[in-house]
């Protein structure tokens, strides 16, 4: 009998991590199951302290895992930007821990990183994994800063440049605060949405992130950008986002450009995904992971007071 892999998970109380662990474990709880069983490891904050190298180490020697995906992270940005020391302590000091335990005992290691790397990037090009850059914000230098001293340790680590992603709150699990919760509390809420025109970004539904990973398992050593692209500004996402929900609504009764928010220079956080394509992975594009997910798990709010056009 084939002995199964072992794979430890950090941060299964998240958004990404819980969807991660339901998958590998097919516990039931998600849509999606992987073709392959493995044995599934996932320490809680009160098991594994990332921060504290001794306790991951002693850890991962007895658990052994074969690969490591570390999600754990403080991803708000706006608490890295306030919490600056708590962002370094998690995001760097807490994955370079996990990364130095995985050389330790010979693990492969996948590294969740982000698009926030591409943060204060001037152009409007799709950015490449290959880009030298220059991050604007605390979040995406501590990412970057965590990219670089993982890939110099010379162990098997894969760093995945996630998106912004989504999932509908009726397909269950923890939530993060996403275009679709967003869009379903203004329309449920009657409240105005004020989106910038010169933001663009890709924004990945869950459910593909998840469904790719059995494949990421496998990728060689490196850098990948992870997730859709997308070549329209966040105003028109998220009118696309209304469309899909109300066919029948007036928008502009409730959605509004915000025309001053990047006017100096575009916030562009586009990826492309030619890298991760030719490993054979690949993501359907921001307009049609949202009709999907709508497709999927979408049910009109009731009296939402905004007329048809």
């Amino acid at each position: 009998m084939t002995e199964l892999k072992r794979i430890m998970i950090t941060g299964t109380s998240g958004f990404l991590g819980s969807r991660l662990f339901n998958f590998f474990t097919k516990n039931g709880k998600y849509q999606i199951k992987c073709k392959n069983d493995y044995e599934v490891f996932a320490p809680t904050h009160q098991q594994l302290d990332i921060t504290n190298g001794k306790t991951v180490r002693i850890y991962m020697e007895e658990v052994h895992p074969d690969i490591v995906i570390h999600s754990a992270a403080i991803s708000n940005t706006w608490t890295c930007e306030q919490q600056p020391v708590l962002s370094r302590d998690v995001n760097i000091i807490g994955s370079v821990n996990i990364g130095l335990a995985c050389r330790k005992i010979g693990s492969k290691m996948i590294f969740m990183s982000s698009d926030q790397v591409y943060n204060g990037e001037i152009g409007m090009e799709l950015h490449y994994e290959e880009e030298t850059l220059h991050p604007s914000n605390i979040y995406g230098k501590h990412k970057l800063e965590t990219e670089q001293r993982l890939m110099d340790m010379g162990i098997d680590v894969v760093c995945l440049r996630l998106t912004w992603m989504f999932d509908h709150p009726n397909a269950g699990g923890v939530l993060n605060q996403n275009i679709i919760t967003n869009v379903l509390h203004a329309l449920e809420n009657r409240e105005p949405m004020i989106v910038p025109i010169h933001e663009y970004r890709g924004i990945t539904y869950v459910r593909e992130v998840v469904k790719n990973m059995e494949k990421v398992l496998e990728l060689p050593c490196g850098i990948y950008n992870y997730g859709s692209e997308c070549n329209a500004n966040t105003y028109e996402i998220v009118g696309f986002v209304l469309d899909a929900m109300e066919k029948n609504l007036d928008r502009g009764q409730i959605l509004f450009p915000e025309r001053e928010r990047y006017a100096g220079q575009p916030r562009n956080l586009s990826m492309n995904i030619e890298k991760i394509n030719k490993e054979g992975i690949y993501f359907a594009n921001t307009s049609d992971g949202i009709k999907q997910c709508i497709d999927v798990n979408y049910q009109s709010p009731k009296g939402n007071g905004i007329s048809a056009k």
